[in-house]
């Protein structure tokens, strides 16, 4: 199997792909929670094996976070974990 990228750099781009919707539209005060859930129950690809993979809500609402400090931060996308 061919991946583009190193490791760390397949994780940032799946990290993005989960949470760039949140990012982009941020939910509303008390919306979060849902999307979270909605974000939860999809199957995304893994970076590494390509296998289906779901995500929980905790983790998804810890790369949504992380990526927003860093945005408010003013860093560059992608160096993240």
């Amino acid at each position: 199997m061919h991946h583009n990228g190193s490791r760390h750099q397949r994780w940032a781009h799946l990290r993005f792909a989960v949470v760039g919707p949140l990012l982009a539209a941020p939910p509303g005060k008390g919306e979060l929670q849902a999307a979270l859930r909605e974000l939860a129950a999809k199957r995304w690809r893994h970076p590494i094996s390509d296998q289906p993979v779901r995500f929980g809500m905790s983790t998804i609402e810890r790369w949504y976070s992380a990526q927003s400090l860093i945005m408010r931060s003013g860093r560059a996308i992608g160096r993240w974990g």
